[in-house]
């Protein structure tokens, strides 16, 4: 009786990190969509603007429509809320990871492997 208990935990752990990894995918997948020429290109210079101070935002009005939306991403890169917000593919999973596992049905302490396998696909396939 004793092994099927441990057979158990194992296929849960397995299970748990192979829904990670689908995690991480979509975390990639994301990322994919906020960059220009995709489907949310408007949502990076979006949340830049909402990160960045006024007298930033100020500046880069000066500069030619074409060219705001990628200035407004490249001043804002250095701020940890836009990280947070989508800037950074890694930070943004993190915040991806805790959500999604709210909706599974496991105990708390399995995120302490679904995070690292969504980190882990994230750094093997995201470059």
């Amino acid at each position: 009786m004793e092994l099927f208990y441990y057979l158990h935990i194992i296929i849960t752990i397995v299970l748990v990190a192979l829904l990670g990894v689908g995690c991480g995918a979509f975390s990639y997948f994301l990322d994919y969509c906020f960059w220009p020429g995709s489907v949310f290109k408007a949502y990076l210079p979006f949340v830049a603007r909402i990160v960045l101070p006024k007298s930033e935002c100020n500046e880069v009005k000066l500069l030619a429509p074409e060219l705001r939306p990628e200035e407004y991403v490249r001043r804002a890169e250095n701020y940890m809320l836009f990280k947070l917000l989508g800037g950074c593919m890694y930070c943004f999973n993190v915040w991806i990871t805790f959500a999604s596992f709210a909706l599974l049905p496991f105990e708390w302490y399995y995120i302490f492997i679904y995070t690292p396998a969504a980190h882990f696909f994230l750094r093997k396939f995201g470059n």
